[in-house]
C-alpha cells in the first residue's frame, strides 16, 4: 500500500501540534505554580516563555532560528546578555541556550530519525567547521597564556553561533529561508520605529562632530542596514507590494541616519552599487525611482523630526557634519584612537603571527580619547574590542584563523555574487538581498568587529546557510 507524501506531512504536523499543545499546557501549569509560590509574575513569564522557546527550538529548527534572530534584533546587547543561568562559575546566556537547543534537536533528528546530511558534504562546510575548531583552540591558547577563562569563552561565543549553518543547510528549503527573512524584516522595522520615537523625544547620547545633536545607540545599526538592503532587493525584483516596501525603506533609512554611524553609509553605498549591478535593466530603473521617493520622504520625515525633536539642530545638518568629519581625521580623537589601536594590534600580531595571542586577550595602548574615570583626555586603554574584524582575528587567532575566515568570506561572496547574476524571480531577489548584507558587513567590518559580535553572529550564520540553500534549490530545479 502506497502512502502519499501529503499524508506523511499531515501526520508529521499533527504529531508536532500535539507536542506543542502538551508543552503549552505544561508551561501554563508551571506558571500557575510559580505564581502560587508568590514569585514575581514577570520573572515567571520570562521563565515559562524561555522554556517554551527552548523546547520549541528542539522540535523545530525554523522556530528556534526565528526566535534566536528576533531576540538579538529586538533587544539591545546590554539587555539581552544581562541575564544568565549560573554554569561552572560563569553564566549561560539566552543565545547559548537556544544554540544548544537547536543543535541538540538537530542532532537527535539526524541520529534517530535518520535525516539526510549529504547536503553538508561540501568544501564550505569544512571551512566553517575548521574555523570553529580553530576558535576553540585559540580559546585554549588564551587560557594557557594566563587569560581568565571567562574572557576566552566570552569571545568564543560568536564563533560557536556560526554552527547554526549546519542544521540550516541540512533541513531548510527556499520557502523556510524566505519566511525567516520576512520575520527579520518585521523585527528590524519594529526596532527602526523605536529608534525614531526615541530620537523624536530627545532620548539618546551626545553625537560628536554634529554641532550638538544626539544619536540613538540603544538600537543596533547593523539590522537597520540589513533591513534596508533586503527591502531594496525585494523592491527591485517586484517580490511584494511596492508601497509597503517603500515605507519600510523610508523607516529603516531614517532610523539608520539617527545612529550617525559613518561606516554604515559606506557599507550602504557599496552594497547599493552591487544591487544595481546584479539587478536587470528594468530592476535598476525601479531602484532609481525608489531612490527619488526615498529622498523626498526622508527630507519630509527629517523636517518633521527636527521640529518635534528636543535637539535644536536640524538632523540633516547634523548628519552632513558627521559624515564630512572623516575628512579631518587628524583632529578626530576617535580616528586617532583607532590608529593607535591598530598600531598596537599589528605589533602583537608580529609577536605571535601564526597562533595568535588567544581569545580573551586584551590589547593595551595609549588612547587620546576622553576618560570618564580620570575626567581628562588621554588614558591607558586595555580592551577586548578592536575596531576591525580582520585585525581582531589576526591578533587573537593568528594567520591560521585569519586565513580560514578569509576563505569563508570570499567563498560565500563568490557564490552569492554568481548566483545573484544567474537566478531569476524570488530566488534572485533573496540571493541579492542576502549577498548585499554580506557585502555591507564585509565593508563595515573594517571599522568594527562586526563578524565577531554575538548579537550579529546568528544572522551571519543564517546568511551563510541561506545562500547555500538557495543555490542548492536552483541547482535541483535546473537538473530537474
Amino acid at each position: 500500500m502506497s502512502i502519499s507524501r501529503e499524508s506523511i506531512y499531515s501526520n508529521g504536523y499533527t504529531a508536532r501540534s500535539k507536542i506543542f499543545r502538551i508543552v503549552i499546557c505544561f508551561a501554563i501549569g508551571i506558571f500557575v505554580g510559580l505564581c502560587i509560590l508568590r514569585l514575581n509574575y514577570i520573572f515567571a513569564i520570562a521563565l515559562v516563555g524561555g522554556g517554551i522557546i527552548t523546547l520549541g527550538s528542539m522540535f523545530s529548527l525554523e522556530f528556534g532560528l526565528t526566535s534566536l534572530l528576533v531576540l538579538v534584533i529586538l533587544f539591545p546587547r546590554e539587555e539581552l546578555f544581562s541575564f544568565s543561568i549560573p554554569f561552572f562559575g560563569g553564566g549561560l546566556k539566552a543565545t547559548d541556550i537556544l544554540l544548544f537547543a537547536i543543535l541538540s534537536g538537530w542532532t537527535i533528528r539526524v541520529c534517530f530519525l535518520k535525516r539526510n546530511i549529504s547536503n553538508l558534504l561540501q568544501s564550505f562546510t569544512v571551512l566553517i567547521v575548521a574555523f570553529v575548531g580553530w576558535s576553540i583552540m585559540s580559546a585554549v591558547i588564551g587560557i594557557s597564556n594566563g587569560v581568565y577563562y571567562k574572557y576566552s569563552l566570552l569571545e568564543l561565543r560568536p564563533t560557536l553561533l556560526y554552527l547554526i549553518y549546519l542544521p540550516i543547510l541540512s533541513e531548510f528549503d527556499f520557502a523556510r529561508v524566505r519566511r525567516v527573512i520576512w520575520v527579520v524584516l518585521l523585527a528590524s522595522t519594529i526596532v527602526s520605529i523605536k529608534g525614531i520615537i526615541l530620537y523624536s523625544f530627545g532620548i539618546g547620547e551626545p553625537a560628536t562632530y554634529t554641532g550638538g545633536d544626539i544619536r540613538v545607540m540603544s538600537i543596533g545599526f547593523s539590522y537597520l542596514l540589513f533591513c534596508l538592503l533586503l527591502t531594496m532587493s525585494f523592491y527591485t525584483e517586484n517580490v511584494w507590494k511596492k508601497i509597503p516596501l517603500l515605507l519600510i525603506m523610508i523607516i529603516s533609512l531614517s532610523s539608520l541616519a539617527i545612529t550617525f554611524q559613518r561606516s554604515a553609509w559606506l557599507g550602504l553605498a557599496i552594497s547599493t552599487v552591487f544591487i544595481c549591478y546584479a539587478s536587470g535593466h528594468q530592476a535598476r530603473k525601479r531602484l532609481l525611482k525608489a531612490f527619488a521617493y526615498l529622498t523626498i520622504f526622508v527630507l519630509l520625515v527629517y523636517t518633521g523630526t527636527a521640529m518635534r525633536s528636543a535637539s535644536s539642530l536640524s538632523p540633516v545638518v547634523a548628519l552632513e557634519r558627521r559624515l564630512t568629519s572623516v575628512l579631518g581625521y587628524k583632529e578626530d580623537v576617535s580616528a586617532q584612537h583607532r590608529l593607535e589601536e591598530w598600531t598596537a594590534a599589528i605589533n602583537r600580531i608580529q609577536t605571535h603571527p601564526i597562533m595568535g595571542n588567544g581569545l580573551g586577550y586584551q590589547l593595551k595602548f595609549y588612547s587620546p580619547m576622553y576618560s570618564e574615570e580620570s575626567k581628562r583626555e588621554g588614558f591607558a586603554s586595555s580592551d577586548f574590542y578592536i575596531h576591525n574584524s580582520y585585525v581582531w582575528i589576526a591578533t587573537k587567532m593568528g594567520i591560521i584563523g585569519l586565513g580560514l575566515f578569509t576563505a569563508i568570506i570570499f567563498s560565500i561572496l563568490r557564490t552569492g555574487i554568481h548566483q545573484s547574476l544567474v537566478l531569476k524571480g524570488n530566488e534572485k531577489a533573496v540571493m541579492i538581498g542576502l549577498t548585499s548584507c554580506l557585502v555591507a558587513l564585509f565593508v563595515v567590518s573594517f571599522f568594527g568587529p562586526m563578524f565577531n559580535e554575538d548579537n550579529l553572529a546568528p544572522f551571519v550564520g543564517f546568511t551563510f546557510g541561506a545562500i547555500q540553500v538557495v543555490r542548492r534549490s536552483n541547482h535541483r530545479e535546473t537538473v530537474a
